[in-house]
């Protein structure tokens, strides 16, 4: 191939890497020293994909670039576009993304930068086959390109593949190594047969063997370096030659006349430079023909470009400070794009003259709406650096540090401001937020709306407040705020925010046990501006959402939860699909779909880790235990949800560690280990009576912690628990109430002795679960029942429960409760002879139960043993199964338990 000398094993390596490429994603850097002709592999390896039909979307940016938002998207996105097989049918955020990065959009509401990842993500699956995403000096790429590139990285499927090209000492950019594997093709010296072929090619000129190898000695075998060499050598006699190739190409730049050189500085820092860009700035582009003669620059069409970034570098270093500044200014004067021109205007100045801070200003808050917000932060850093260093610009620049993720840098310059406004007070909260404490957040939010100017800025503060508010557990105060909220939102006249204090009035009124005002929410549900930024917890359709799985619709939450779900994708939201998480989890194991809850757990892990913070990592942890809970795996549950606890108590967010705490008391309940669960769950209802809560879904954990005290035998601590969990139900009518409340109330009439009333109890609590769709409590309620009928020796109704609740335990996968059940048929119905695993009726039972996570001491409780002897029946069960393990032992109890008959409907116990 033409320009292609000596690197066939390369070649063979790229073609490889476009081959695998069909078959899932590629990730492969080319890269060598200054010269090595990492550009020239890169541009071959283009050309080789096309031919091969592949889809190919290049870049190539320049140094002048990396300060222009979204320069390299700008150039991936219209080949995206024209490779799509839908591209224009991308949801509407993201289309007006994709507008705003190509700029042919009219101004309209800001685009968030994660909507532009999305956008992004969005047309890499719409491409229909092997897409290769091609990008030349990939340490050049714009922070704003960069962080897109990142976020559709990590998330895209299928044949999606990185061609970069780096210098060897680059380390690979966040973007490149987003997705993990990276492949690195790093470029060696070129032999001199080579060297010679690639200087016969350029220059006409073969050079006899001694210069040759003085050539290919003093360039190292890098071909740019030799080419450099030649042109400068003509004679071959290597006198007086640069010792470098950084100083090779200066003196070859150094040759041009002044006119060019020039015209060369202008297409050094114009970003996009075009032959009309340099008339406007009073350039002849025929100045150029000499040095595009010299191989300097190439001239296609409109586009000029260098003929390597070495050229670009050695013509900017050669005019100085002086004439660069010069050139800048001219630049500023005529390029169109208004966040161009500021940024031209800025490197153009002396210091602060009040036109160019004003339209660095300007600029600043357009890139920002166009979904930049690291290019917004550097436009602020300039106009603080000549000299317009103001309080306002200080917190301007923070807040869009913060949109593009470096919270620490936002709170640096936050804290030292030293009198802080409203808008700074409200940063520094979301600074907290994101990183480390509810209590400051709250703290800060409060001294905002002490500093308030108006009422929309009140009402845009105490809607925060509500959210930080309830997440502390002071559930009273956030009632009365979300009050004050209507009242000022009222006076506004803004619908969105009066939405959302009729949403958080509604749900904080429930929450105390007001009950639900359907009316309110409707209002809430009608002026809910879906584009509306804040708190996801204050959304009209979120508070909609737990609402309806709260009074037992679990369907219809599940709909709504799914519908915010796929509008927080379509606009990169993530961080939004993170609070929702905790109640998602939860509502698909109440609604029995412990693979959803499964998907949906693991889903939130890896966006936490894409995320990182630790309340993004505290709710992964939280919903990552309520999974494994309820499937049994009981030691990962417990691990998982003393991590969330731990850390969501660093953030101060009292009210989200409750869901962690109920977690692992179930866990514990599971497990059979009633101190335990009763020690974590008996504190936790007076906490919640003491934060204001008074609906009985607020605290689903108190049927648990009523089970774990009669359990142990604390029945003065249990009794009042059951009345408030009945009262409320009925006063509410919440089926749940009904139905666990008479569960409990059965649980302490066995516990007293009153087996007829017991029955009678759970037998009621069975009715009403017939209007709670909720099939793991049912079987919890039906597996209670057995074992008190029995106590009565109602033996054939008992065994019907028991058997009925495993069937349903084993059928939504909940392995633990499972094998209790299992376990109550088993002393309803014993099996004399000996299972086909060798083992007897005692060792099946005890392995079951050990293979179920219980430990020795919960089994021990659940058979009225010794620890010690299921200790020592456990050794004989593992020495008859030649195991070693309990890791062992649930796989293979589990494949027993499958190849195990049923006999009677049932598995033999």
């Amino acid at each position: 191939m033409e320009g292609v000398h000596g690197r066939d094993a390369e070649l063979a390596t790229l073609d490889a890497a476009v081959d695998r490429l069909r078959l899932g994603p590629v990730t492969l850097v080319v890269s060598g020293p200054p010269g090595s002709g990492v550009s020239t592999l890169w541009s071959a390896a283009v050309r080789r994909a096309r031919e091969q039909e592949t889809g190919v979307v290049t870049a190539r940016p320049t140094a002048a670039e990396t300060g222009f938002p979204h320069g390299v998207l700008a150039d991936l996105l219209p080949g995206l576009l024209d490779l799509s097989d839908d591209g224009t049918v991308l949801p509407e955020p993201q289309r007006r993304a994709v507008d705003a990065v190509l700029l042919r959009s009219a101004p309209g509401p800001d685009v968030d930068a994660r909507t532009v990842g999305s956008a992004l993500l969005g047309l890499l699956s719409r491409v229909s086959g092997p897409v290769l995403l091609a990008v030349d000096d990939a340490d050049l790429v714009d922070a704003s390109s960069a962080a897109a590139l990142a976020f559709a990285l990590r998330r895209a499927a299928g044949p999606v593949g990185v061609l970069a090209g780096l210098a060897a000492d680059a380390p690979a950019p966040d973007w490149v190594t987003a997705r993990g594997d990276v492949e690195r093709l790093v470029l060696g010296d070129l032999p001199p047969s080579a060297l010679h072929r690639l200087v016969v090619e350029h220059t006409g000129a073969a050079l006899p063997r001694p210069a040759l190898d003085r050539l290919a000695r003093i360039s190292g075998g890098r071909p740019l370096y030799a080419l450099e060499l030649a042109r400068a050598d003509r004679d071959g006699r290597g006198d007086h030659l640069p010792p470098t190739l950084g100083a090779l190409v200066a003196d070859r730049v150094a040759r041009l006349a002044p006119a060019t050189l020039d015209a060369l500085l202008l297409v050094a820092l114009a970003g996009a430079p075009t032959v009309a860009l340099l008339r406007r700035a009073g350039a002849d582009p025929a100045d150029l023909l000499p040095a595009e003669a010299d191989g300097v620059v190439a001239i296609a069409g409109e586009r000029i470009a260098f003929g390597h970034p070495l050229l670009a570098a050695a013509v900017a270093d050669r005019a100085g400070p002086g004439a660069r500044r010069d050139a800048h200014r001219r630049l500023g004067a005529v390029t169109d794009h208004p966040e161009d021109r500021a940024r031209h205007r800025a490197l153009g100045s002396l210091g602060a003259e009040p036109v160019v801070l004003a339209d660095l200003d300007a600029a600043a808050a357009s890139a920002r709406a166009r979904g930049a917000p690291d290019a917004a932060a550097e436009l602020l850093e300039l106009a603080l650096g000549l000299g317009g260093d103001t309080a306002a610009r200080r917190a301007g620049l923070a807040g869009h540090l913060l949109a593009a993720g470096d919270a620490a840098r936002a709170r640096e310059l936050l804290t030292t401001l030293g009198d802080r406004d409203a808008a700074a007070e409200r940063l520094l909260a979301h600074v907290h937020l994101h990183t480390d404490s509810y209590a400051e957040a709250a703290a800060h939010l409060e001294a905002a709306l002490a500093r308030a100017g108006d009422d929309a800025e009140r009402a845009r503060v105490r809607a925060e407040l509500v959210y930080v508010t309830v997440n502390l557990g002071r559930i009273g105060e956030a009632a009365t705020l979300a009050d004050q909220l209507a009242a000022d939102a009222a006076a506004v006249g803004d619908d969105g925010l009066l939405a959302v204090a009729e949403a958080t009035r509604t749900m904080t009124v429930f929450l105390a046990g007001g009950g639900l005002d359907r009316a309110a929410l409707d209002r809430a549900l009608a002026g809910e501006d879906p584009t509306a930024s804040g708190a996801v917890m204050t959304r009209p359709s979120l508070v909609h959402g737990l609402l309806l799985a709260w009074t037992g619709e679990l369907d219809r939450a599940r709909d709504v939860l799914l519908g915010l779900r796929r509008d927080a994708l379509d606009t990169g939201a993530e961080a939004d699909l993170l609070f929702p998480a905790f109640h998602h989890v939860i509502l698909e194991c109440w609604r029995g779909d412990l693979a959803a809850a499964e998907d949906l757990a693991r889903d939130t892990a890896e966006r936490a880790e894409q995320l990182g913070g630790s309340v993004a990592h505290a709710i992964a942890a939280s919903v990552t235990a309520t999974a494994a809970a309820y499937a049994g795996r009981l030691d990962e549950a417990r691990a998982q949800a003393r991590r969330a606890i731990a850390l969501l108590a660093e953030g101060s967010a009292v009210a989200a560690t409750v869901w962690p705490m109920i977690t692992l008391g179930f866990a514990e309940l599971s497990a059979g280990d009633l101190e335990a669960a009763a020690a974590v769950l008996g504190p936790m209802a007076a906490a919640t009576r003491e934060m204001g809560y008074g609906e009985p879904l607020a605290a689903p954990f108190v049927p648990d912690a009523v089970e774990a005290l009669v359990g142990v035998g604390r029945l003065a601590e249990a009794r009042p628990l059951v009345d408030a969990l009945q009262e409320a139900g009925r006063t509410l009518d919440r089926p749940w109430a009904l139905a666990l409340g008479g569960r409990c109330r059965g649980l302490l009439r066995a516990a007293d002795g009153d087996l007829d009333g017991a029955a009678a109890a759970l037998t009621d609590a069975l009715h009403e679960h017939d209007r709670l769709p909720v099939p793991v409590e049912r079987a919890r309620t039906r597996l209670a029942l057995a074992a008190v009928e029995r106590r009565r020796r109602r033996r054939r109704v008992a065994t019907e429960h028991a058997e009925a609740a495993a069937a349903v335990f084993a059928r939504i996968g909940c392995a633990t409760w499972a094998a209790r059940a299992r376990t109550e048929a088993g002393r309803l119905h014993p099996v004399p002879e000996p299972h086909g695993d060798g083992l007897t009726p005692a060792e099946h039972r005890m392995a079951l139960l050990a293979a179920a996570g219980r430990t020795n001491r919960s089994v021990a409780a659940e058979l009225a043993v010794s620890p010690k002897t299921v200790e020592a029946t456990l050794a004989r069960a593992y020495r008859k199964l030649g195991i070693r393990s309990r890791a062992e032992l649930g796989a293979l109890m589990a494949r027993l338990e499958r190849e195990t008959p049923d006999v009677g409907g049932a598995r033999r116990s």
